[in-house]
């Protein structure tokens, strides 16, 4: 009798414990138990995974000092997420006030989204800007290039400066989100561990020259990732671990070099707007040991791109490879690599030879109380509640110290036509080098960038000043860019000379420093950046591609600053000459340093939102409008820009001045 008893009862616990359907979880589910625990699958943990609130930087000030964050250690995904929930035998299916139904998929159990709370939806960092501002104070609409109408409504790109975020590839202004449908769940057999994502991004934007509401949509690394623990604890991501990291359309968060402005090896190493461009990434690490840790890995890219040998489009591949070693938690060197096929020549006289580019970065990290820098743009993307904390606008600041010093260098070459020898293709170099050093000391954080890239960098993926064509005299050039007699990268200095080879091609050199303080009873952060730029420049015959843009005066030799591939002025010549009745340039312009001070003060409304006044005020000697000529012949010539001083200042005597005087108030949300 006692026995039946015991079956009846047994028969109904089954009956009320197992559920009979596949749930979806709907809110924060337990997580999984402890290793060793009878029925658990082991907790797993990704390599790239969000770091954890507690271990967190300093929030972005800002305008933040330009600089790669100082990273917290990665911690497996939910951490920081509630509590667990009872478990074992008698336990209740549902955690009391979480309303979770534990849920079955697969045959095991799903590493479910947490419910509400911070985390909301499967949007992930998004942010939602509303803006006043005026990029240029001191000048009228269409004066300059982008124009400047009266203070509006809505960000303008004419505010953003050249040391912004240099450590970011946006400038944290936009209005944007990124769809991040996320999987992640323990593999069937010993030590794998399985993760899975479709990220896309949105953005909202307005057309600087036609005012139009425009938006955005794409893939932004969307991701599958497999990882093998051959000791089987999927819950240390130090143990020794191997691991495939497979992306089907986009590499956008894979990448080479280390800072993120002279990063290289993305999508668009592949020269055609908008390519599809997938990869596979396989990598090893261990990091058990405190005084010893390293990593390495190797992958490959492809794209498809027009073969103008045989008018098709054509696979072209690309392979990557990198190693890194952390000694004592303290110094870390990192190297990496790659060689790229980058379709075919398209110009006559080299039409259809093959294109490619390859090259190589390092960098040495000393590291103070803090982990390894790594940028945010190079992270996967997820969706759990270290994510979703991660990415809200105001975080605490931790009462301690840190402090980090990068030196990098990138060095590369290409093949493009040589413009001396129309029939022939050479390799040009290209540079780069960064040193960074931040630092953090309870509420006050400073940081400082000293930038180089030369010219050939700058328009590496271009690829050319003249798209698959190097500057003139590049054949004669050594790796230092210097001809017979010529100084290194074309800087005068000494009794070297600058030029002689049919161009004078001088690098972009930066330097900007920024400090801030956190006032935390009024939840207030005041902040100054300062920045000096030479921009980049090319000094010679100008191609036809800018001289048959309606722009006068282009005969002769002229200085040209490049700030990036699609932004250039070509400044007024110091003396001109005529001759057979055409007025030519006979001695170019210099160009003169910029200089920038950025003003900002943040206040945080909530742990979400916060409110952000700026003033930017720029010199730069290197800005250029076109106005009608005083000769009377409805011409018009080229002409440095200069601003009317404020009329207060006018009635005064004051002079025009090379001068932007910009700024706008800004309320934002960042969750």
């Amino acid at each position: 009798m006692n026995v039946t008893r015991l079956l009846r009862r047994a028969a109904v616990l089954l009956l009320c414990t197992t559920p009979l359907t596949p749930a979806v979880a709907v809110a924060q589910t337990q997580q999984p138990a402890g290793p060793g625990t009878p029925g658990s699958p082991p907790p797993s943990t990704p390599v790239e995974a969000a770091p954890a609130p507690a271990a967190e930087a300093p929030p972005e000030l800002v305008p933040t000092p330009p600089a790669a964050p100082v990273m917290p250690p990665e911690t497996p995904p939910g951490a920081g997420a509630p509590p667990p929930g009872p478990s074992g035998p008698g336990a209740s299916s549902t955690t009391p006030g979480s309303g979770t139904v534990p849920p079955v998929f697969g045959g095991a159990q799903e590493i479910a989204r947490p419910g509400p709370g911070p985390y909301l939806s499967d949007f992930v960092d998004t942010r939602v800007t509303f803006a006043l501002t005026d990029d240029d104070f001191l000048a009228d609409a269409g004066r300059t290039s982008p124009s400047s109408p009266i203070l509006d409504f809505g960000a303008r790109r004419g505010n953003e400066t050249f040391f912004n975020n240099l450590d970011r590839r946006d400038t944290l202004r936009e209005t944007l989100s990124h769809l991040v449908l996320y999987r992640h769940l323990p593999g069937y057999f010993w030590g794998v561990d399985t993760e899975a994502a479709i990220v896309a991004r949105f953005s909202f934007f307005s057309d600087a020259d036609n005012g139009r509401l425009n938006q955005a949509f794409r893939d932004d690394g969307s991701y599958l990732r497999t990882s093998f623990y051959p000791f089987g604890d999927t819950s240390d991501p130090t143990d020794l671990k191997f691991e495939g990291t497979f992306y089907p359309f986009n590499t956008v968060r894979y990448r080479l070099g280390y800072l993120y402005d002279i990063s290289w090896a993305g999508p668009e190493i592949f020269p055609s707007r908008g390519v599809a461009a997938p990869g596979a990434k396989l990598q090893v690490s261990y990091n058990k040991f405190k005084w010893l840790g390293g990593y390495a890995y190797i992958g490959a890219k492809t794209a498809r791109l027009l073969d103008e040998r045989i008018n098709e489009m054509q696979a072209n591949w690309g392979g990557l490879g990198g190693v890194g070693v952390d000694m004592l938690q303290v110094l870390s060197w990192e190297a990496s690599g790659g060689f790229f096929q980058r379709g075919t020549n398209p110009l006559t006289g080299v039409e259809g030879q093959p294109v490619v580019g390859y090259g190589g970065s390092t960098r040495l990290l000393l590291h103070l109380n803090s982990p390894r820098v790594e940028s945010l743009d190079f992270r996967l993307m997820r969706n759990d509640l270290a994510t979703a904390n991660f990415f809200l606008q105001n975080k605490p600041w931790a009462s301690t110290w840190a402090f980090s010093l990068a030196a990098e260098f990138t060095w590369l070459q290409h093949t493009l036509q040589n413009p001396d020898q129309l029939q022939s293709t050479l390799r040009q170099n290209a540079r780069a080098a960064a040193l960074s050093a931040r630092l953090k000391l309870w509420y006050f954080q400073a940081s400082a960038d000293v930038i180089v890239r030369d010219l050939a960098f700058v328009l590496f993926n271009r690829p050319g000043f003249v798209p698959f064509q190097a500057f003139p005299g590049d054949e004669k050039r050594n790796l230092l860019g210097a001809g017979p007699g010529e100084c290194p990268f074309q800087v005068q200095i000494g009794p070297c000379t600058a030029g002689g080879l049919g161009s004078v091609v001088q690098p972009e050199v930066l330097f900007a420093t920024g400090v801030s303080a956190y006032i935390p009873v009024i939840r207030l952060t005041p902040a100054v950046i300062f920045g000096v730029q030479k921009p980049a420049t090319f000094q010679g015959f100008l191609p036809d591609s800018l001289r048959s843009g309606g722009v006068p005066d282009t005969a002769g030799s002229q200085t040209v600053v490049v700030r990036n591939a699609t932004d250039v002025d070509i400044l007024p010549c110091a003396q001109y000459e005529t001759r057979n009745g055409v007025q030519e340039c006979i001695r170019p312009a210099v160009v003169s340093p910029i200089v920038t001070t950025r003003l900002a003060v943040k206040w945080d409304l909530s742990d979400m939102m916060s409110i952000l006044a700026e003033q930017v005020i720029t010199v730069d000697r290197n800005r250029t409008e076109l106005i009608n000529d005083v000769d009377g012949q409805n011409s018009t010539r080229r002409a440095f820009y200069e601003a009317d001083a404020p009329q207060v200042l006018r009635n005064l005597g004051a002079p025009s001045l090379p001068m932007k005087w910009g700024g706008g108030l800004y309320l934002q949300s960042r969750f």
